[in-house]
């Protein structure tokens, strides 16, 4: 029913390709708050970066939920979070097919 796409490794994510200064916000654990995502401005990264990384970028209608640390409930990626990049502490969740499927109904059941 659903892709399971992990953020992009640590490695390829280092300390050094983040900065206030990007275009495009990444999405932390710390961000999922209630089943919404809260707050990315402080680490970016630049478009060209992202650009590379199409395949993990947040899509209206994905879920996204903690591979490990401190646990906190999924959210769901509205329209503001598009192209938003996750951590790689987060994977997706996106149906295969959107129009058969109510990704609150997945939220609500996890």
């Amino acid at each position: 029913m659903c892709e399971i796409q992990a953020g992009p490794s640590y490695s390829r994510l280092r300390e050094e390709r983040r900065s206030p200064d990007g275009a495009i916000p990444m999405v932390r654990p710390r961000h999922l708050r209630e089943g919404h995502i809260t707050g990315s401005g402080q680490e970016k990264v630049s478009v060209e970066f992202a650009a590379s990384y199409e395949r993990y970028l947040l899509e209206p209608g994905d879920i996204v939920c903690v591979r490990s640390g401190a646990l906190a409930p999924p959210a769901l990626v509205r329209d503001e979070h598009r192209g938003w990049l996750p951590h790689h502490n987060l994977f997706r969740l996106r149906a295969h097919r959107p129009e058969a499927f109510d990704p609150l109904y997945l939220l609500g059941f996890l």
